[in-house]
């Protein structure tokens, strides 16, 4: 990811490679013990920053990019920031028919809603999606999130 923050992303191809890459760094971040969460928090920021930076040229990168956003606000207290951007990451995901982004937005709305009854009403939808398409390590980090 340092490597690409200077540069532009060579092809909408790689929008897998930038999405792993986003999601480890948040998995990090989130397992992190805290004396190692100050150097991650930079690294998180900088994935974050490329993502958007690929969904600028390559629109398919949208919803990934609206998602690291929205992680990255919730991380900061922004909760209701963070719940509007990732309605729009869903609707990205959509237009793009990409159900497996959709899935992972429902499921971080899930996490961080501030409604009891959203966050299951994403819960749901998250499930759904990632039984469809037999993303289970994803419908189980949902059920341990849970």
């Amino acid at each position: 990811i340092r490597l690409t923050e200077k540069r532009a992303p060579a092809g909408c191809m790689l929008f897998w490679s930038y999405e792993a890459a986003c999601d480890t760094a948040f998995l990090l971040l989130k397992r992190a013990p805290p004396p190692q969460r100050a150097g991650l928090m930079k690294q998180t920021e900088v994935v974050v920053r490329v993502m958007e930076q690929f969904a600028k040229i390559f629109p398919i990168g949208r919803c990934e990019a609206e998602r690291a956003r929205a992680r990255w606000l919730a991380i900061g207290g922004k909760t209701r920031e963070a719940e509007k951007l990732l309605g729009r990451a869903v609707e990205s995901a959509r237009a793009f028919d990409l159900p497996v982004e959709t899935g992972k937005a429902h499921a971080d709305l899930s996490r961080i809603a501030r409604d009891p009854g959203k966050r299951r009403e994403h819960a749901r939808a998250a499930r759904e999606v990632f039984t469809r398409v037999g993303t289970w390590g994803l419908l189980e980090e949902l059920d341990e999130d849970a």
